[in-house]
């Protein structure tokens, strides 16, 4: 399906909390996503926010995974200071680690 407005090669998806872990699984699945932006999602929790809304991979994979999964698309992690869910600390250590997946696929400038 394409939408005269849209320019194929300028997709992004975006998601807060649950919507975030919605927005990793379709950006990872579907190769017409060309940026990702997850907000409130990443920390060293296993759990994905709503995990009712993408249950295929609740158990198996969590916040990291799926990001590992994004590379190499340009991805935007956002994290308040403030997150009732999820530490600064927590936040800034899966970014790190989501850093070293980007660089193992040869990403690291996304």
């Amino acid at each position: 399906m394409q939408h005269p407005g849209v320019d194929p090669a300028r997709v992004g998806c975006f998601g807060v909390e649950a919507g975030a872990t919605v927005a990793a699984a379709v950006s990872a699945l579907d190769a017409r996503v060309k940026a990702v932006g997850l907000a409130c999602f990443a920390g060293t929790q296993r759990a994905l926010p709503g995990v009712a809304q993408v249950p295929a991979p609740a158990g198996r994979v969590g916040p990291l995974e799926l990001c590992g999964l994004l590379a190499p698309k340009p991805l935007l992690l956002q994290m308040p200071e403030a997150d009732p869910t999820i530490a600064l600390a927590d936040a800034r250590i899966a970014a790190r680690r989501v850093q070293a997946y980007y660089r193992l696929a040869g990403a690291a400038a996304n």
